[in-house]
């Protein structure tokens, strides 16, 4: 059976004939607006290198005016608690002058660094040696090297250290004279 005989068998059905789509025009519009588009995209693009190469330049040239000295005192202070160390400059220095230092292995992201703590004591709880194991290594004043409390008094080195934990007992102290 031909096809035109199928058609009739549904009368509601009509054969609809659409013009044919041609892109001639719109091909070339397209072309027009794309490279139009691409020039002003690669413009700024170039305007973008520009400026970061601009601020590369400034801040290599900023960073190479800085002196640097580098003083080692790890080897000579050791474990003490207190360490006097003396940096001698030789060169002059213009002002501002910036004092910095670096500390090398310490890890206080560390997932033993960051669990070394007991929450509840440090919202105010008191808890005895025993159910402060969360704090290890530091849970007694023995452990965290406290002797003295800040008023003065002796304090028993198997009492729990308020707080415990490295968190709690980590600090770094420098005095610049």
């Amino acid at each position: 059976m031909s096809e035109s005989k199928k058609m009739n068998h549904y009368p509601d059905v009509t054969e609809r004939i659409l013009e044919e789509w041609s892109s001639k025009k719109q091909d070339k519009r397209s072309v027009v607006i794309f490279f139009v588009l691409g020039t002003l995209f690669l413009q700024y693009l170039k305007m973008l290198a520009l400026f970061f190469s601009i601020m590369g330049i400034i801040v290599t040239v900023y960073t190479s005016l800085a002196q640097e000295y580098e003083v080692r005192y790890d080897q000579d202070c050791g474990q003490k608690a207190t360490c006097t160390i003396e940096i001698e400059i030789t060169e002059e220095m213009k002002p501002p002058v910036y004092f910095y230092y670096k500390l090398s292995n310490f890890f206080q992201n560390h997932r033993k660094y960051t669990s070394s703590r007991d929450l509840e004591q440090l919202t105010g709880t008191m808890k005895s040696v025993e159910e402060l194991s969360s704090c290890e290594p530091i849970i007694t004043n023995a452990d965290a090297g406290h002797t003295i409390s800040i008023t003065n008094e002796t304090l028993n080195p198997d009492d729990p250290a308020i707080p415990c934990g490295l968190v709690a007992n980590t600090y770094f102290t420098g005095s610049i004279l």
